[in-house]
């Protein structure tokens, strides 16, 4: 069974956080998600997520006052990006609400390329103390942030979506 690829690019407006899981430079609280190769990167999972969130929102607009949303039903949606492990129900007695499916679509992480591997850029995020007028205790987040303000970030990645196995 050979994949159909499809290339996918993804242009954002910025500002665009999404936080990685390893260490970054000292003082920086979310670092900006890199591939192996140090470029800013969405990891596949994450888009594939997002877009079944999204299916899954804008399927409730559906018919509403003469409004046709083409999204695929849900049986649809699972068969193609998989659903994920339940966590409802007593495992004991019920494992399978415990396995992830597969879908038939497997998504790559979507990289910035042009973008250098040292970001200056930092923003803040504070909640402040009324009374004191000062940040809260554990209240200051530093995120890196390598896209300014309003600025185009474009990611390229691309989908494979495998055939279905009905031998």
């Amino acid at each position: 069974m050979t994949p159909e690829r499809y290339k996918v690019q993804l242009t954002l407006e910025c500002p665009v956080l999404t936080a990685a899981t390893n260490p970054a430079a000292p003082g920086i609280d979310a670092p900006f998600a890199r591939n192996r190769d140090g470029q800013p990167c969405f990891p596949g999972t994450l888009i594939k997520g997002k877009l079944l969130q999204s299916w899954q929102v804008l399927r409730e607009f559906d018919g509403m006052a003469g409004v046709n949303v083409p999204v695929p039903d849900p049986g649809r949606a699972y068969e193609w990006l998989g659903r994920e492990a339940g966590n409802e129900g007593n495992a004991a007695t019920d494992r399978e609400k415990y396995k992830p499916s597969r879908g038939r679509a497997l998504f790559k992480d979507f990289v910035d390329g042009t973008r250098s591997k040292v970001c200056d850029r930092i923003r803040t995020r504070i909640a402040m103390d009324e009374a004191l007028h000062a940040a809260d205790e554990g209240a200051l987040e530093m995120m890196e942030s390598p896209y300014g303000t309003g600025e185009p970030a474009v990611f390229e990645g691309t989908i494979d979506f495998f055939p279905r196995d009905d031998a």
